[in-house]
């Protein structure tokens, strides 16, 4: 494709011909429908803006690589999330300081509820959560210290920061 940027119609056909399968691609990624719709929504703005880079036969194979590029970005994205998340649960000093005097009110009521969301959990995941946040140890060392294999300590920290995305969404 020659042009600076690709014409609207060939961006809507290929959505047209394209989306389910980069969908369902998505979903298998990121295991949850509204990631999943985020990532292919910026997939296809991408085709928009760089789709012309792109030769017409390579054209799905580059869609699909700039989606799961897509995914990994709002995984990451996530994931640091995740860790600011468990950070203000563990660490009340850092939400304190961060926070001006204006809204220190609304900085403690999130510290209860962090504080509460993660009392919640099972101690399982509220030893892996103070390891790795509060001790700063990789998962690796929180795995020899617990004597569990590596793929457990990693659950138990997705499984906790999971749980508490949710209680705090809600």
């Amino acid at each position: 494709m020659t042009d600076s940027k690709l014409a609207r119609e060939q961006v809507d056909a290929l959505y047209r011909r394209h989306a389910d399968g980069v969908h369902r691609f998505l979903l298998g990624v990121l295991r949850n429908a509204d990631l999943c719709d985020e990532a292919l929504q910026a997939t296809f703005l991408q085709v928009l803006e760089k789709g012309h880079t792109a030769d017409d036969e390579t054209m799905k194979g580059w869609i699909y690589k700039v989606a799961f590029n897509q995914a990994m970005a709002l995984r990451r994205r996530q994931q640091a999330g995740g860790r600011v998340l468990g950070q203000l649960a563990l660490d009340p000093v850092a939400l304190r300081e961060a926070t001006r005097s204006d809204e220190q009110v609304i900085a403690n009521e999130t510290l209860d509820q962090a504080r509460d969301a993660v009392r919640e959990l099972p101690i399982e995941q509220q030893e892996v959560l103070r390891m790795r946040f509060t001790d700063s140890k990789t998962f690796a060392q929180i795995a020899e210290q617990l004597g569990v294999p590596l793929g457990t300590a990693l659950t138990r920290m997705r499984l906790a920061l999971s749980k508490l995305r949710r209680k705090l969404d809600s």
